[in-house]
């Protein structure tokens, strides 16, 4: 071999080999090598680093689901057998009992509307808080088998009260009888019969119902001379606190009705629309409902008629909680014209008598009750805003019996308003913003009013 040759074999060999691959070299070479720049690896080695990594990474994610699969597993023991239960049941039928009575026809109301099987047995549970509540002589088949007879005393100071004021529903939490919102429970809770007939009767409740209601009506006819036409005077409550009094009464004395020692002073009203107005809408709805009990329905029907005449008595339109230190401190009402609009409208439903609806739809009442004017706090029921119920009678009047003119006119108008106080009802309302909810109930004003979640 000549020394050139030589020479030249010599420079093939420090060739690097791609770049002897790129003049020709061997491709069996390039395939067993992989550059990186600065580091140059065999194929075999690179595959087996990175099936290595794979695993690895495979086995650091798998890892703590296998331990945790493979961890014994504890579970919890069982209770021991108790009487939680029945205790839970009994603190939720006591704690309905001593809601105010006012409250429960409107959550009665919303309940007979749900479609949940829990509001059958929410429902019935209501109607034992009438029971829990009940004042007088009690009947033998009462439910609630640690309420006895209570409240037997009651009116017997007032000589004109031939057997007192014995019977009709406590309020809330203490022992007091105040009429003004018990008529208001009467009313609605009439009502929820009135329409929802058929669901009392499917959950075997109808005829305890109305019995809750007799209870109710026949007390409030007991407060003014119901055999009259014209009366002078109503008793409006029984028992109360005057703030700031030490002596013993429904206040001072938080206990069981069946224990009361104390006096109870009864208070008699010389004027009051409101109460009036409510009392008649009570009876009036209450005689729709013992259609089926002529004579029962007529002396409802009777007293209805003789507690409106009273409200509407213009020598008599003044607040019934005025100046009387009993009642104003809780259930003073802030107008009367809600209630001559109720009041009417359902002695109209009761007796067919078309001087009612005249009067429901005067623009005069209208314009005194502002139910037009979309205000907030007018739009929302309650023992003293009757507006939007009364509103709601009369659309239900204009869909379901078209009276027609005289009266369409006014009709259309409640109609509509009634319409823009549902919407306004609705929480995502896209027009509508008027109330500021929160899970289970908005707040309104300076009231919060409770909604259930059902």
């Amino acid at each position: 071999m000549t020394e050139k040759e030589g020479t030249s074999k010599k420079l093939i060999s420090t060739v690097p080999w791609h770049t002897e691959n790129r003049l020709g070299g061997s491709e069996k070479r390039k395939n067993k090598y992989v550059d990186f720049g600065s580091i140059v690896i065999s194929r075999k080695a690179l595959k087996w680093i990175l099936m290595g990594s794979f695993l690895l990474a495979s086995f650091a994610v798998a890892a703590p689901t296998i331990i945790f699969k493979s961890s014994p597993k504890h579970k919890p023991h069982s209770p021991r057998p108790d009487n939680y239960p029945i205790a839970l049941q009994k603190l939720v039928i006591f704690f309905n009992a001593r809601k105010a009575r006012h409250m429960i026809p409107v959550l009665i109301v919303t309940l007979l509307l749900s479609r949940k099987p829990s509001s059958s047995s929410t429902l019935r549970n209501m109607l034992i808080g009438y029971e829990c509540a009940a004042a007088g002589i009690l009947p033998e088949d009462n439910g609630i088998d640690w309420r006895g007879n209570s409240g037997l005393r009651d009116g017997m100071n007032d000589t004109n009260l031939k057997g007192g004021l014995v019977g009709g529903y406590y309020d809330a939490g203490a022992n007091v009888k105040f009429h003004f919102p018990m008529a208001y429970a009467m009313t609605m809770l009439s009502w929820s019969v009135i329409e929802y007939s058929h669901k009392y009767k499917a959950l075997g409740k109808y005829d305890h119902v109305r019995e809750l209601i007799k209870w109710g009506t026949d007390y409030l006819l007991l407060t003014f001379n119901s055999s009259a036409t014209k009366i002078d005077k109503i008793y409006c409550q029984v028992g109360g606190h005057q703030n700031g009094s030490v002596t013993p009464d429904d206040h001072n004395c938080w206990q069981k009705p069946e224990q009361m020692e104390y006096t109870r002073p009864t208070q008699t009203c010389k004027a009051g629309p409101e109460l009036a107005g409510e009392m008649a809408a009570a009876l009036a709805a209450a005689s729709i409902v013992f259609r089926d009990n002529d004579a029962y329905s007529d002396k409802l029907i009777k007293g209805s008629k003789t507690l409106f005449a009273f409200a509407r008595d213009i020598g008599r339109r003044r607040p019934y909680s005025h100046g009387n230190p009993y009642i104003s401190p809780y259930y003073r009402s802030t107008g009367y014209y809600d209630e001559y609009m109720w009041g009417a409208t359902w002695l109209f439903y009761a007796t067919g008598n078309i001087s009612y609806l005249s009067l429901a739809i005067h623009p005069g009442i209208s314009k005194n009750s502002k139910a037009f004017n979309m205000i907030p706090d007018l739009t929302v029921l309650s023992w003293d805003n009757k507006l939007p119920a009364a509103m709601l009678l009369l659309a239900r009047l204009r869909m379901f019996l078209k009276p027609g003119y005289p009266y369409e006119d006014m009709l259309l108008r409640h109609h509509n308003a009634t319409g823009h106080i549902m919407c306004s009802y609705l929480q995502y309302s896209p027009i509508y913003q008027v109330f500021n909810w929160t899970r289970g109930m908005y707040y309104l004003g300076s009231q919060l009013f409770d909604l259930y979640t059902i």
